[in-house]
């Protein structure tokens, strides 16, 4: 679990390790954060003019998706190679085995959430979570949890978020819960950790130089 920070640091955080596990094959990675300040993240595709309308700072993301409004969620990312991970060619595999342990971690905590019943419903709003996909989940009838994905060669990025403020309080108990749920579900066990040296000195140079900039940011 990482403490609160900035967005440009938190996608460069994300970057880095994602490019870490292509340079070294290394083992899968979960890292849960918070945000310092509330702000927007765009996915990849979208159009950053779409948006400036809205008073929050803006991030694109390295994955695809839509427009997240962070604040008071806990956000996370996932990253795996081919050799640990056999869902790296499926899309929706990956958001059904991420999401699944996070209902029950969730559920652990007497949050009873589920996946989506019937089919998925696009609206002509831009916000991720006015949106429904395939194995996202809902709460009480809204969406809590949404996810979206990068792939280079073998490895997996896989980004999204828990819009659940009554979590702020259970973060640790939470972490741990997904920790265990996730090792019973699909072998891995799951330890805390810190970046290493060099994954760090590549995020601080992303955030300074990419995600805080706007040819990254406004470049579509």
């Amino acid at each position: 679990m990482s403490g609160p920070d900035s967005a440009p640091n938190n996608m460069a955080a994300d970057e880095s390790l994602f490019v870490s596990t292509i340079k070294n094959a290394s083992s899968p990675v979960f890292r849960f954060y918070t945000w310092a300040l509330s702000s927007i993240t765009i996915g990849y595709f979208q159009k950053y003019s779409d948006f400036t309308a809205r008073p929050l700072p803006i991030v694109r993301r390295l994955t695809g998706g839509l427009l997240v409004e962070h604040g008071k969620d806990i956000s996370y990312c996932f990253v795996a190679s081919r050799r640990d991970w056999p869902f790296v060619d499926d899309q929706e595999k990956n958001y059904e085995a991420i999401h699944f342990v996070i209902s029950q971690a969730l559920n652990d905590l007497n949050f009873k959430c589920s996946f989506i019943s019937g089919s998925a419903g696009r609206s002509p709003d831009s916000l991720c979570v006015n949106n429904l996909f395939p194995h996202d989940l809902i709460l009480q009838g809204r969406k809590i949890v949404g996810s979206c994905q990068r792939k280079r060669g073998n490895t997996l990025l896989v980004q999204g978020s828990i819009h659940l403020h009554e979590l702020s309080e259970n973060i640790a108990v939470f972490t741990d819960r997904f920790a265990a749920n996730f090792q019973k579900k699909h072998g891995f066990e799951l330890f805390n950790d810190r970046m290493n040296d060099s994954e760090t000195a590549l995020a601080k140079e992303l955030s300074a130089t990419k995600y805080s900039h706007k040819e990254w940011n406004q470049k579509i």
